[in-house]
């Protein structure tokens, strides 16, 4: 096999890995049950006797890359909100149970993220910075990682870039109660009583979310 034709297989084995976060995007995969399998990926691209099927294919091989380069898709404003954030029971990497109830009567920044997400990790000193600053003035801010590895790829995550606000792990039910996240990072802005007031998809500048968060924060008390 070529060089060329194992650096296609490689990037799609990564596109794959990336698409496959818990179950959650796997409708912009291909396959039986939304599944997509590496040898089905080997025998569709270089199968010369499925010219029709291989083009299809690399169509939608494309569409993916380019979803996973921007880490799910275009930058996207859905807030002002004012619904109600629906409540979850998560785990963080100690077992602890975190639940978003808890946190009534604080303003929560609530993040989808991965760590293999570029934009993810761009924006996440951002969010140290952000916390260290309004904690005490009653601001939470919770990290939902949907990464497949869990606890092995977010200790090193974590420790790197100095994160002390709760990281907890992302489950399927989670992301679909949130309008199924069309791409990462998304980021839900909930104020004291438990509404979203403002919704973010994709990189922002820090003023964005600090200007947001300042503005809820002067509501409470």
């Amino acid at each position: 096999m070529t060089n060329d034709k194992q650096d296609k297989i490689l990037e799609i084995e990564n596109v794959t890995k990336s698409v496959s976060v818990h179950g959650v995007l796997e409708r912009w995969s291909i396959g039986v049950n939304g599944d997509l399998s590496i040898m089905g990926v080997k025998s569709v691209l270089f199968s010369r006797r499925q010219p029709q099927i291989r083009k299809a294919f690399l169509a939608s091989a494309i569409i993916i890359i380019l979803l996973i380069c921007g880490c799910g898709g275009q930058e996207d404003r859905g807030g002002p909100a004012s619904r109600a954030a629906p409540d979850f029971t998560l785990k963080d990497l100690n077992g602890d149970v975190c639940r978003l109830a808890d946190f009534r009567g604080r303003v929560v920044l609530l993040n989808f993220f991965a760590t293999w997400c570029g934009p993810c990790r761009q924006e996440l000193p951002d969010f140290v910075r952000l916390y260290e600053r309004f904690k005490d003035k009653g601001l939470e801010i919770i990290g939902v990682s949907l990464d497949q590895e869990g606890e092995a790829v977010l200790r090193p995550f974590i420790r790197q870039y100095g994160i002390t606000f709760p990281i907890v792990l992302g489950t399927r039910e989670v992301v679909l109660n949130y309008g199924g996240i069309k791409g990462i990072p998304t980021t839900f802005i909930i104020d004291h009583n438990g509404a979203i007031r403002d919704h973010f998809v994709g990189l922002r500048p820090r003023y964005v979310m600090e200007e947001s968060v300042k503005k809820l924060l002067k509501q409470i008390g």
